[in-house]
C-alpha cells in the first residue's frame, strides 16, 4: 500500500534559514542559561493537507537577543526570508503575523514572534 508522506517543516526552516542568519536554531525554548546571543526559536504550529498531495504547515518563529534592535532585525531579516522560501519541496503560502515584540517576561530578553504558512509536497511511500 502507499501513501503520502510530508516533510517535517521545523526541520525544513531551520536548514533554510540557518544558511543566512547566524544563530542558535531550535524547536526547543530559549535556554534558562543562554543571557546572550541570537536564539531563533521554531515551532510547527498545525495546518491542513490541500488537495491530499500538499501540507499547508504553519510555523511560529520566535527571535530573541539582549539587544532589542539585533532581536528585531533578526526577526525581520526570517520574515523576508520566508516570504521568499521556494525549494523543490515546499514554498512560502502566507503571512499570518508580521514580526511583533512578545518580551520574555521570565527571562527579560527582548522577543519577536512571527508567523507563516508553507506549501510542502507530499512524497508518495510504500507502508506495509
Amino acid at each position: 500500500m502507499q501513501t503520502v508522506m510530508f516533510p517535517d517543516p521545523v526541520s525544513e526552516v531551520i536548514t533554510y534559514l540557518a544558511q543566512h542568519i547566524d544563530g542558535d536554531f531550535s524547536q526547543e525554548p530559549r535556554p534558562d542559561d543562554m543571557k546572550r546571543g541570537l536564539y531563533v526559536q521554531v515551532v510547527d504550529g498545525g495546518g491542513v493537507h490541500f488537495e491530499k498531495v500538499m501540507d499547508d504547515a504553519r510555523v511560529i518563529l520566535e527571535v530573541s537577543h539582549e539587544d532589542s534592535t539585533v532581536a528585531s532585525e533578526n526577526a525581520r531579516r526570517c520574515d523576508a526570508l520566508l516570504r521568499v522560501y521556494a525549494t523543490p519541496m515546499g514554498r512560502w503560502l502566507n503571512t499570518i503575523s508580521r514580526p511583533h515584540y512578545e518580551p520574555d517576561p521570565d527571562l527579560r530578553v527582548p522577543v519577536y514572534q512571527l508567523t507563516h504558512t508553507l506549501r510542502f509536497r507530499g512524497v508518495e511511500v510504500d507502508v506495509p
